[in-house]
């Protein structure tokens, strides 16, 4: 509850000046790296769905083979309600001497809220390695060595724990080129598009050596760098997305663009409420009340979205 004596210096007429929160407003990261739809149920559930195999060569008076696709694993997505609120007194607003206190932390109170969906959907990717609390929808942590497909397995994750460096960066478009999708058939359309690291540390500073020089960053012959600039032709140039909610200061992952022009269903959000300000009042005390609340559910479905390294 706000009130004159919690809140006493904002009655003071001799104080020049409140310093409220006044940091810039927050970007969101997230739809960067996640498919986000809004949501009219309680869950949602996504199915993977195969094509089909490649044609086969027909003889003459040959029949064509039919086929069933290929149909994959399920994930289900709860909405999960998330709310903070205060409260303030008639008198607290009436001998208010500095602005209106109740504009003031109603903006602090949305940028709350949007802090709150930044880290949720970051935390996915903190437990990228673990697969203690998101999973895909084949049942395995979003980076992992055994994710299958109809007739075998892939792996989105480097064999061996390394450094953002440019050979590991190379090995990481090696798994993207090798994935194949559900049904077996070589997904070559699927391109990384963004590099993402944590701002914790200083990966974000390597990332940008690595993706801005025009020579092999490190090397001394000068050698022409095909992640840069004017690198390779068949390669989109990466974004950089730099998250201070990454924990692990050495973790970084490649994502495919989320949507159809790159992984539609990999990283998604389904937002049933958005968020939501509500403002009441008590009749009988005077006092004020404050609330906002969002639902949304996030989570994987296709890990092809990405290949990552934990770091060494």
């Amino acid at each position: 509850m706000i009130t004159t004596g919690t809140m006493g210096p904002l009655t003071d007429k001799d104080l020049a000046r409140m310093a409220f929160q006044g940091y810039k407003e927050h970007t969101a990261l997230f739809p960067r790296l996640f498919s986000v739809a809004t949501s009219t149920y309680r869950y949602e559930k996504v199915r993977q769905m195969g094509g089909f195999s490649n044609f086969e060569n027909l003889g003459e008076g040959a029949s064509v083979t039919f086929g069933d696709p290929a149909l994959g694993p399920e994930q289900t997505f709860i909405q999960e309600p998330y709310g903070f609120g205060f409260m303030y007194t008639d008198i607290m607003d009436e001998d208010d001497l500095h602005g209106d206190v109740a504009k003031r932390y109603t903006k602090m109170l949305v940028r709350a809220g949007a802090h709150t969906r930044e880290v949720l959907h970051m935390d996915v990717l903190n437990d990228g390695y673990a697969g203690a609390s998101y999973v895909c929808a084949d049942g395995l942590s979003l980076f992992n060595a055994a994710h299958t497909y109809k007739s075998g397995t892939f792996r989105n994750v480097l064999p061996v724990a390394t450094d953002l460096d440019q050979a590991a960066l190379e090995d990481a478009y090696a798994l993207f080129a090798l994935m194949k999708s559900h049904e077996g058939v070589q997904a070559t359309e699927i391109e990384p598009s963004t590099l993402l690291v944590s701002k914790r540390g200083n990966n974000r500073f390597n990332a940008f050596s690595l993706l801005e020089s025009e020579s092999v960053y490190s090397n001394a012959n000068d050698e022409k760098n095909p992640f840069g600039p004017k690198g390779m032709a068949d390669l989109e140039h990466l974004k950089i997305v730099a998250s201070p909610h990454l924990t692990d200061e050495d973790a970084w992952s490649l994502h495919a663009l989320p949507g159809p022009r790159g992984v539609e269903f990999g990283l998604m959000s389904f937002n049933r409420r958005p968020l939501t300000l509500t403002t009441d009042g008590d009749i009988r005390t005077g006092n004020a009340i404050v609330k906002a609340t969002f639902r949304n559910s996030r989570g994987i479905v296709d890990p092809r979205c990405a290949v990552g390294s934990p770091g060494a």
